[in-house]
């Protein structure tokens, strides 16, 4: 897991497998609030051909997984709707995690917190 804020932009990054050899990685980006500019996020799959802006219909994370459906196509993702990621973090990993989505999402309505 990797998290980033800039003075505008703000990135984080899922991997799976290895930090040093990820099999799979997902991407968010968005433009920060203070910039005066509130953009889509960008979301992506392994690299920049599987992303897009506004592609996410929804993000829910519970303290054991983290779901994201989406609502168009990323790339050559054909037939893929969504992500499904199993967790299994210590609790500062997790807040770290839980942190950088909220900063990312902001006060959209795409993302939602749970408990389970």
């Amino acid at each position: 897991m990797f998290a980033e804020n800039e003075e505008d932009v703000a990135y984080f990054s899922l991997m799976d497998g290895g930090e040093d050899e990820p099999e799979n990685i997902l991407i968010f980006q968005t433009m920060l609030p203070s910039t005066g500019e509130v953009g889509d996020i960008h979301f992506e799959y392994n690299d920049q051909s599987n992303g897009a802006y506004g592609a996410i219909a929804s993000c829910r994370l519970g303290r054991g997984s983290l779901h994201i459906t989406l609502q168009k196509q990323l790339g050559q993702l054909e037939g893929v709707d969504g992500f499904d990621v199993q967790l299994e973090l210590d609790d500062d990993t997790y807040a770290e995690l839980a942190d950088a989505l909220a900063l990312i999402f902001a006060d959209n309505p795409l993302f939602e917190l749970v408990s389970n």
